[in-house]
């Protein structure tokens, strides 16, 4: 069994198997935590199928940076739409060049492309939407909400579902006069055990652990 992510053991649950941490140890993912390879009663070491639940405090983050001054982008409805066509990897224009609008338009793209053996062709309708740019100004307090309330969001989607929520920290650090830099943390406690087959050389056969923890409340 080994660690699926970086963590600090809470609690051991091994259900069979030579436990090779304990509580409170910082484990790496990868790293090994209960081991299927155990001394036997009769000399030597018996190889058994190691298995159980570790639970370890994890932490998932992420970090922005927000300047207080900042242009805001504001679109005024108007849009316009040009069409190619996409032809064995080309893409051919249907209007001529001088109908591209220029600056102060943004483009997206929508492609519908149909591939049949060696064909590959279809169109790409692009729409122009017209927006003007504004310079804005923010506090360090707005700066500070906003990096919150994107990066909880992105932070808690990479968090299992199984795993259980202890913490969630906000952090703010001032870089310069007109940069902000938000950090989100969010403490976990989750199972990180995963099954795994061992390189028995990287076992040291003739360690004799003085603990085998089958569970640990406290």
């Amino acid at each position: 069994v080994v660690a699926a992510k970086d963590g600090v053991i809470r609690r051991l649950e091994v259900k069979q198997g030579q436990t090779v941490v304990k509580k409170g140890d910082a484990v790496r993912e990868g790293d090994l935590l209960v081991s299927g390879i155990m001394d036997s009663v009769y000399g030597g070491f018996r190889t058994v199928h190691a298995y159980g639940d570790i639970y370890a405090e994890t932490e998932y983050a992420a970090t922005r940076e927000y300047p207080l001054k900042y242009t805001e982008r504001e679109y005024t409805g108007r849009e316009t739409a040009r069409y190619s066509l996409r032809l064995m990897g080309r893409e051919i224009n249907l209007y001529p060049n001088s109908m591209s609008p220029g600056e102060g338009y943004e483009e997206r793209r929508e492609e519908h492309i149909y591939q049949n053996g060696n064909f590959d062709g279809g169109f790409i309708k692009k729409t122009f939407a017209e927006y003007t740019e504004t310079e804005r100004q923010r506090t360090v307090s707005e700066a500070v909400e906003q990096g919150a309330r994107e990066l909880n969001e992105e932070v808690k989607a990479l968090i299992p579902d199984n795993a259980e929520i202890l913490e969630n920290k906000i952090e703010h650090n001032i870089l310069s006069g007109d940069l902000v830099s938000v950090t989100v943390t969010y403490i976990c406690n989750e199972n990180i055990a995963k099954e795994s087959i061992i390189d028995e050389s990287l076992i040291d056969k003739s360690e004799i652990l003085d603990y085998d923890i089958i569970d640990e409340e406290n």
